[in-house]
């Protein structure tokens, strides 16, 4: 996507914020330097791959950590090393989804503006609705596949019932989407500071 974006800001597609025409004339000037200094490879490739590796590190080890936790409050005898497989395994559909976003935008050659559930959130949102809105951004198909995989793993190899596995895995995987949107809400309203 960064090609994309960098491509859309070269095009003159760049979105502006809500009140830019209010702006003083010295603030639109600062603004559109700003865009401009982050138009480099450093700001469109590096730090958002150096980014998605650290989520994907963090998201594992925290969400493995979690899910073991849970299972043993749960009654589950697994270990830490056991529950992190399972999380590594059961995110192969979430790699599944990164490709089939790639194809997308490499075949449309746009970018994805309304990922997961997030369509159904209010557009110029703010306060909880912006929460709302990144909560629903995360929801989608592979989400649930995943989650539907956490469960089988749990049952499997800790021998909870059911009930118990989904408990266990409903809360590990609930806390790490609250963490994404926490993180996600801070990101995005630090943003739109001036």
């Amino acid at each position: 996507s960064g090609r994309l974006k960098s491509q859309a800001a070269l095009m003159g597609e760049i979105t502006f914020p809500p009140d830019y025409q209010y702006y003083t004339p010295e603030q639109q000037t600062q603004y559109m330097q700003a865009i401009q200094s982050t138009q480099g490879p450093v700001f469109v490739y590096i730090l958002p791959g150096i980014a998605a590796l650290i989520g994907v590190w963090l998201g594992w080890l925290l969400l493995g950590g979690i899910l073991h936790l849970s299972t043993t409050l749960s009654g589950g005898r697994g270990s830490t090393i056991l529950a992190m497989n399972i999380v590594a395994w059961a995110s192969l559909p979430l790699a599944i989804r990164e490709v089939v976003q790639l194809l997308y935008m490499l075949f449309t050659k746009t970018v994805i503006q309304n990922p997961g559930l997030s369509g159904f959130s209010v557009a110029m949102a703010s306060g909880w609705q912006l929460f709302l809105s990144h909560f629903l951004k995360l929801i989608d198909i592979y989400l649930i596949w995943q989650f539907l995989l956490i469960i089988l793993g749990v049952h499997l190899s800790t021998k909870l019932n059911k009930t118990k596995s989904t408990f266990a895995a409903l809360i590990a995987v609930f806390i790490i989407l609250l963490l994404q949107t926490g993180l996600a809400y801070l990101i995005s309203v630090l943003g739109n500071l001036t």
